[in-house]
C-alpha cells in the first residue's frame, strides 16, 4: 500500500482494487523477513540514483541528437556546430554563439531561435549537472 500519496496517481488504489478483484490470482501472501524494508529502501535509493545519473549523463547527447534531427538540408558539419555551439547552449541558457559560416543567414538564425524557444522556456532556468540531478523529472 503506497504511503506517499503525493507521488502516486490519484486513481492508483481504485484501479489496483478493480484489477485485483478481476484477477484474484495476481497477488499472494508472503511473509517478509524482519527489517526487509530497510533493504528495500536501500535498493530503491540505488535504483533512483542510477536512473537520475542516466538522465543527467544522457541529457546533452539526447538534446543534441534531437536538435540535429530537426535540421535536414544542411551540411552535417554545420548542423553539428549549430547544435553544439548555439542550440544546446541557447536551450540550456548558457552563452550561445553562432558558428562562422557564410551559408548561415540571419533568417535561418531567427528560425532556429524561434524553433527552440519553447524548449528554452520549458526548462525555465540554467541547466547544470546540479540542477539536472535535483529535478530530472522535469526533463524526461
Amino acid at each position: 500500500r503506497p504511503t506517499n500519496a503525493s507521488l502516486s496517481p490519484p486513481n492508483l488504489l481504485t484501479t489496483w482494487g478493480t484489477f485485483k478483484y478481476k484477477n484474484p490470482t495476481v497477488t499472494y501472501l508472503i511473509t517478509i523477513a524482519r527489517r526487509a524494508s530497510v533493504c528495500l529502501a536501500e535498493a530503491c535509493t540505488k535504483i533512483t540514483t542510477s536512473y537520475i545519473k542516466a538522465i543527467v549523463e544522457g541529457f546533452e547527447a539526447k538534446l543534441s541528437r534531437y536538435i540535429k534531427n530537426m535540421v535536414i538540408n544542411m551540411k552535417p558539419e554545420l548542423v553539428n556546430d549549430i547544435a553544439v555551439k548555439y542550440c544546446y547552449q541557447f536551450i540550456c541558457q548558457e552563452e550561445p554563439s553562432w558558428p562562422n559560416d557564410e551559408t548561415l543567414t540571419e533568417n535561418m538564425k531567427k528560425r532556429f531561435t524561434g524553433f527552440y524557444l519553447p524548449l528554452k522556456d520549458k526548462l525555465n532556468s540554467k541547466v547544470t549537472l546540479s540542477s539536472l540531478s535535483q529535478s530530472p523529472e522535469n526533463l524526461v
